[in-house]
């Protein structure tokens, strides 16, 4: 086969819905040869759909980290809720144009269920969607304050500061501390070694920590909610 010949079976190839990729692999030849062969079909037919499913190329799509459904058009990755919106509006979606999933499920992209608003828009209708919510600590309801922004309200998981210090204490204090030399089992057998006579310095020396520490484990001013002593 001569190169004229190599040349128009690419092309053909390039126009039935092939990705200048599959079209070297097949046919044995250079991607950059394939793209210079076909760059004014590329340049002219951009709009050729090749997403559909009837397409060779098109896998059904995934899901990325987000939630969001991303499918290949041939040419690259797209989201393909703008995609949708994009092709039933027939333009091009301007990049402050989002689009929002009404029933709040990011997978279920048809026509009725997608809206386009602005970011800011799309922001505060995330917000007002969990404008309630529970204390995981005391259980009580709260709302969202006027003070605190949206991203800080996603994150946010108790209704005041005590509630916030008492979660943060359950998180990090004991052993689930990082740097921790003492687990539980030890503060327990601490308490009750020092209740039967052991000084506070062999304890220190056991268990490598300071005099001091053992001190505030046996006056309970720390490891506070380690029971099982008595």
């Amino acid at each position: 086969m001569d190169k004229n010949d190599l040349k128009i079976k690419a092309r053909n190839k390039y126009l039935k819905g092939k990705t200048t990729r599959d079209v070297a692999n097949e046919l044995k030849i250079g991607n950059a040869t394939v793209y210079r062969w076909c760059k004014d079909i590329i340049r002219k037919n951009s709009n050729i759909d090749r997403s559909e499913e009837n397409n060779g190329n098109y896998k059904g799509g995934h899901i990325n980290q987000a939630g969001y459904r991303i499918i290949y058009n041939g040419k690259r990755k797209i989201l393909e809720h703008r995609y949708i919106v994009e092709k039933h509006m027939g333009r091009k979606l301007k990049n402050y144009e989002i689009v929002h999933h009404i029933n709040g499920n990011k997978t279920d992209n048809r026509v009725e269920n997608l809206k386009i608003v602005t970011r800011s828009t799309h922001q505060k209708e995330h917000a007002e969607s969990v404008s309630e919510r529970a204390c995981i600590i005391c259980g009580k309801e709260y709302s969202k304050p006027s003070y605190t922004s949206i991203s800080q309200w996603k994150i946010r998981k108790t209704c005041s500061a005590k509630c916030r210090n008492k979660l943060h204490s359950l998180m990090f204090s004991g052993e689930k501390q990082v740097n921790s030399k003492l687990k539980e089992a030890d503060v327990i057998e601490i308490r009750k070694a020092h209740k039967n006579g052991v000084s506070l310095r062999k304890l220190s020396q056991k268990y490598g920590v300071s005099s001091t520490t053992i001190q505030h484990i046996v006056k309970r001013k720390i490891w506070k909610n380690v029971i099982g002593d008595d």
